[in-house]
C-alpha cells in the first residue's frame, strides 16, 4: 500500500481545488446527459444482461462513463464502437455480474 503514497498525496493536495475543468465536468453530470447510465441500465435489464433487482455501487455504474472521459481527456482521442464494446462487454458487465454473484464468464 506505500507505493499508493504519492498518489495520495497528489490527491490529496488537489481536493477542494476547482479548476475550470472540473466545474466543467460537474455541471455537465448534473446537465443534460448526465442521467444517462440508468437508462443503459434499463435497456441491459430488458436485454437479460443484467439483474435489476441486484443494486449496483455507484462507482461501478459511473465506470464506463469514467472510462470514455479517460479516453477523451487523457488520451485525447475518441473511442471507437470496438473501445465501446471493450468497456461494456470485457470491463463493465463482468463486475456487474461479479457484484450480482455469477460467474462473469
Amino acid at each position: 500500500m506505500s507505493d499508493l503514497a504519492p498518489v495520495r498525496q497528489v490527491l490529496a493536495a488537489e481536493q477542494g481545488q476547482d479548476t475550470g475543468q472540473s466545474a466543467y465536468l460537474a455541471s455537465r453530470n448534473r446537465g443534460p446527459g448526465g442521467d444517462r447510465m440508468p437508462t443503459v441500465l434499463d435497456r441491459a435489464a430488458r436485454r437479460g444482461e443484467i439483474d435489476p433487482a441486484v443494486p449496483l455501487p455507484d462507482r461501478l455504474v459511473a465506470l464506463p462513463v469514467v472510462l470514455v472521459l479517460h479516453e477523451i481527456l487523457m488520451a485525447h482521442r475518441t473511442p471507437s464502437e470496438a473501445d465501446l464494446e471493450e468497456v461494456v462487454d470485457l470491463l463493465f458487465l463482468p463486475l456487474v455480474r461479479l457484484n450480482a454473484g455469477h460467474d462473469s464468464a
